[in-house]
């Protein structure tokens, strides 16, 4: 996992816990053209030059080292890799327009570069689905294990910051411009852009222990309108994923929400997320990682999964920094606000949700109930 926090998940996870909140003044190239002047950007290139390919390169360093730590086996093993991303290499298109750098069509999607790292026989598959893009890449996963069209599926998402996505939320983004991210707060002022790469890899439970479960993984998409949330549509999606993975709310021990900070998504969000859990609300957790990591679109809803297996794994749960004042139907749940929280998670839920209704919860829970 990458974030503005670091290039690697041991790394990320530790600024998480210590709360830090990565974003600081643009490093985009031509910053005088826009009203917000913050970002959550990785400090791999000199600020304001120009550079190609970097999120390409970010999905190839986690794509590899997810297959490394779950020893995928290219020789024996039937290989698929899901991307999802919300823009793909639009920053390096934006670049070849703008400054004539060297850019060809064939490098806006990620499939010749992963078969060029990964091999040529190996089955990729790009997913354009906004902020929901990886989570609804673990549907589709799960699927192909289910169908026994895969021995082992690579699920990845990867966007970096570009000028026509920053310049977009710049615009329809009312009053001051924020400085940084606070998710479920009365006091929020709007959503950032971060920049990030994840990737895990799946396989079917008789194939051997795994670190965890994925017990759900589900979508809709309700195209009631092109940005603002549906809270009926998100609730029953929840609600959807608990069914499938057979438990009641009162047995989620963490939700980690999408969180954007925006005025639609967080009274839509805490108010699906209030019907559905009820009067099991209070002893829940609720928290998310984009007011530390920022909006990183394609990868934000597998950042906050893999967030949610650290977690697990190390009993913390990380504080969610610039939450001081609750939205009501947030309050009601057990907030992580004043530093770190030790807790035993034996199951989590992931919510992600996309431009145009597009929408996907994931519920994971320990392997063999360890």
């Amino acid at each position: 996992m990458i974030t503005a926090h670091g290039g690697n998940r041991a790394t990320v996870f530790g600024q998480m816990l210590d709360g830090v909140v990565a974003n600081g003044p643009v490093r985009r190239p031509y910053p005088e053209r826009y009203r917000f002047r913050h970002a959550y950007e990785i400090a791999d290139t000199p600020a304001g030059v120009p550079a190609q390919g970097r999120s390409t390169d970010w999905l190839l360093r986690v794509i590899a080292s997810a297959m490394r730590d779950a020893k995928v086996d290219l020789a024996t093993e039937r290989l698929t890799i899901l991307i999802g991303t919300g823009l793909r290499e639009q920053g390096s298109l934006e670049n070849w327009h703008v400054d004539g750098a060297s850019f060809s069509l064939r490098d806006w999607d990620y499939a010749e570069a992963v078969r060029q790292r990964f091999g040529a026989e190996v089955e990729v598959q790009t997913f354009v689905n906004a902020c929901a893009a990886t989570l609804c890449c673990l549907t589709v996963a799960k699927s192909l294990l289910e169908l026994d069209d895969a021995d082992a599926v690579v699920v990845a998402g990867t966007d970096s910051l570009t000028s026509s996505m920053y310049g977009l939320l710049d615009r329809v983004s009312g009053g001051d411009a924020p400085e940084r991210i606070q998710p479920f707060d009365l006091d929020r002022r709007g959503v950032l852009m971060g920049e990030g790469a994840a990737a895990v890899v799946l396989r079917r439970a008789d194939d051997g222990p795994g670190v965890a479960r994925l017990a759900a993984a589900v979508q809709n998409c309700d195209g009631r309108h092109e940005t603002a949330p549906a809270p009926d549509s998100i609730a029953e999606l929840i609600e959807s994923a608990h069914r499938t993975a057979g438990v009641a709310p009162d047995k989620i021990d963490l939700v980690l929400a999408h969180g954007t900070g925006t005025r639609l998504n967080d009274e839509a969000e805490s108010e699906a997320l209030k019907q559905v859990f009820g009067a099991a609300s209070g002893r829940v957790l609720l928290s998310g990682t984009k007011g530390m990591t920022g909006h990183t679109a394609g990868p934000s809803g597998l950042i906050n999964l893999i967030t949610g297996l650290d977690i697990m794994n190390s009993g913390m749960v990380p504080p969610a920094p610039g939450l001081h004042r609750p939205l009501p139907n947030a309050a009601c749940f057990d907030l992580v606000t004043k530093g770190r929280r030790d807790a035993r998670i034996d199951r989590f839920q992931v919510n992600a949700f996309g431009f145009g209704g597009v929408n996907a919860v994931a519920i994971v829970e320990r392997a063999n109930g360890d």
